[in-house]
């Protein structure tokens, strides 16, 4: 468990070092990543979603102000990995990144596409998701 621990602690460390040398971790901070440190990357990220799974839950339970059973559901299927496995999630997002239009999506965003699209969700919100996320991603010509 030491290890573990260990090992997600140095993962959090790297992650947070290469991440404040480009504020937003997108296309080009992915695809300059070797795989195992993309591997670490989306290990960490996983590890905080499941806290965030286990959070929605602890206040569910403590709160007396208590989400809806609808809300909860929602946070919690945001957060889960479950029957995704980091290799799928990496190679599709490798996959997202390969479209030159996602190249200033954030990394985080390409998550959310490549679970939802893993997990079998609606192909046009997904479709509309990503038109607004290359909307707002827009970079200014130089």
């Amino acid at each position: 468990m030491r290890a573990i621990r260990a090992v997600t602690c140095a993962a959090m460390l790297f992650t947070a070092s290469v991440a404040v040398a480009q504020a937003v971790p997108d296309a080009t901070w992915w695809n300059g990543l070797k795989p195992t440190e993309k591997g670490i990357y989306l290990q960490g990220y996983s590890e905080g979603s499941d806290f965030a799974n286990h959070f929605w839950s602890g206040f569910q339970a403590t709160s007396p102000n208590k989400l809806s059973p609808e809300t909860l559901t929602k946070a919690q299927k945001l957060t889960s990995y479950k029957g995704i496995s980091l290799a799928q999630l990496q190679t599709g997002i490798d996959a997202f990144y390969r479209d030159p239009g996602d190249t200033h999506i954030p990394v985080t965003d390409a998550v959310f596409v490549v679970k939802y699209r893993l997990g079998g969700g609606d192909p046009g919100f997904l479709e509309q998701y990503i038109a607004a996320l290359r909307r707002k991603t827009v970079q200014p010509a130089k």
